[in-house]
């Protein structure tokens, strides 16, 4: 097993998530309020700020980090770890092809009748006339689509605006992570240290078992001072990306140290959401992967992972390669437990 920690991909990653934090910081603190994670960390605050104080162009702001796609729908973390400085990776992006921008798109948005067609996509992503037309068929936000033809009409006048707009963002965002960043040095180093001397056993204790590391070949860890816990699995590559910050051990305490009020109210409040008990409901049937519950809820993979990011936070459900593929399996006996909690106290 290879398990490597690098500080540089979590720093790129930051940039994006506070840009994005910045024009939707009601939604995110809703967001987190629903589940039972705390809100305003005081870097969340100043983000908040750029917004209040017009530090940066809100028209481009809007425009380029629209609620719909999140940072971790959008990055590749793979792309990360491949170009970890900021040079880079803006160089990264103002190459990408347009072949793979419209597969980039695809992937958000497809619909479950082409999620395993590649046949289908590569016909779709090859033309711009199909594609086109297959944007205006989706069930998405107008602003969204917009964008989308935007980029496609010139890739790279928008690629070099949106990468200009990034590099004047970074001198508004240093001072701001100035603050932070001897906090973050040494819950780098500290992680780095125990990581060496312990390997996938402190990992899996640092993460409360939070998913099965013992069946990836390759692990590759980041941090961020902005994110709890992020995981994103590419089990057809042996392959699993793992964000942690100096608040995850607060946001893992959620299912292992919390009193049981607040366990079961995080529980409740995970299957309260409509889209999220039906998840659970068919996993109760058996265990599924990523895929086949996108294809039989009618969503895209991007979304299905965001909702069990949340479940798997919940202690709700559990997540484990098989096959080459992350199956996903019901924690019953979690369930039980907080029907069990809600029976006794409402004496049913």
């Amino acid at each position: 097993m290879n398990i490597v920690f690098d500080s540089r991909p979590g720093e790129i990653y930051d940039i994006f998530l506070s840009l994005w934090l910045a024009n939707n910081y009601e939604f995110a603190s809703e967001e987190k309020r629903n589940h039972g994670l705390n809100e305003d960390t005081d870097l969340e605050k100043k983000i908040k700020s750029i917004v209040i104080d017009n530090k940066i162009n809100l028209k481009k702001l809007a425009r380029y980090f629209q609620k719909e796609i999140e940072p971790s729908q959008l990055l590749s973390l793979s792309s990360l770890w491949d170009n970890p400085t900021m040079a880079q990776y803006l160089e990264f992006i103002k190459n990408t092809d347009e072949t793979k921008i419209r597969k980039l798109m695809m992937k958000l948005m497809m619909n479950s009748e082409v999620d395993e067609n590649e046949a289908e996509i590569e016909k779709l992503v090859s033309n711009n006339f199909l594609f086109l037309n297959y944007i205006k068929q989706r069930d998405i936000d107008v602003s969204l689509k917009w964008e989308i033809f935007c980029l496609l009409d010139n890739k790279e006048i928008y690629l070099n605006e949106f990468t200009e707009f990034i590099n004047e963002y970074l001198n508004i965002y240093k001072p701001l992570y100035k603050e932070r960043k001897r906090e973050v040095e040494k819950f780098n180093e500290e992680f780095k240290k125990n990581l060496e001397e312990g390997g996938i056993s402190y990992l899996n204790e640092f993460t409360n078992k939070f998913i099965n590391f013992d069946t990836y070949e390759n692990i590759f860890i980041t941090s961020s001072p902005l994110i709890g816990i992020s995981v994103n699995m590419e089990p057809e590559n042996n392959c699993c990306y793992v964000l942690i910050g100096p608040r995850t051990k607060d946001i893992i305490k959620i299912t292992a140290e919390k009193d049981a009020l607040e366990k079961n109210m995080i529980v409740l409040k995970n299957i309260s959401d409509s889209t999220r008990f039906r998840i659970i409901k068919k996993l109760a049937e058996r265990d599924y992967f990523g895929l086949e519950l996108a294809q039989y809820f009618g969503l895209n993979k991007a979304t299905i992972s965001h909702h069990m990011n949340f479940l798997l936070l919940a202690g709700v459900v559990r997540v484990e390669r098989k096959d080459h593929k992350a199956y996903y399996s019901l924690e019953k006996t979690a369930l039980r437990k907080t029907f069990e909690f809600l029976s006794k106290e409402l004496k049913l």
